[in-house]
């Protein structure tokens, strides 16, 4: 992810809950997709553009990431998903979500999750170190832990 990536991301941050995106689809598509509401019907805002994004990316040479592992499904993400994005604005540093849940909530905004879905803890942990040497993270910290970073 770059820098330009990331006020996009804070767009989609909203009050309300995060609108699932692999549900069956709405009566008017069209209509929800812009945001308009029918009768009796809350808006619906539209789709991150970052997780369709058709223009091809390269990871910059030594970016810096750290890992944010997701082990508890739902937990406050939009207070957790602002904070992450003013430490990647701040500090010049990405994201990772090391997700241990099926959805972990991150996806809908438009981070980079990588899920970890091994049956035991050992799988998981492999798993997990893995994707830490792949990602070049230099540290994870927990998803309840996102409040403390300054």
């Amino acid at each position: 992810m770059d820098r330009d990536d990331w006020p996009r991301i804070m767009t989609r941050l909203c009050v309300g809950p995060i609108a699932e995106l692999n549900t069956s689809p709405p009566a008017k598509p069209a209509a929800r997709l812009r945001g308009e509401a029918e009768p009796g019907d809350s808006p619906v805002p539209p789709p991150s553009p970052v997780l369709w994004s058709t223009a091809t990316q390269s990871e910059g040479e030594g970016e810096a990431r750290f890992g944010v592992r997701k082990t508890t499904p739902g937990t406050d993400i939009q207070a957790q998903a602002a904070r992450l994005v003013a430490v990647a604005i701040e500090r010049g540093i990405s994201p990772i979500i090391l997700s241990h849940v099926a959805r972990s909530g991150f996806e809908a905004l438009g981070f980079r999750v990588e899920r970890i879905h091994g049956e035991t803890e050992a799988e998981r942990a492999a798993q997990e170190a893995e994707l830490c040497t792949f990602w070049d993270l230099s540290i994870v910290i927990d998803a309840e832990d996102i409040a403390q970073l300054s």
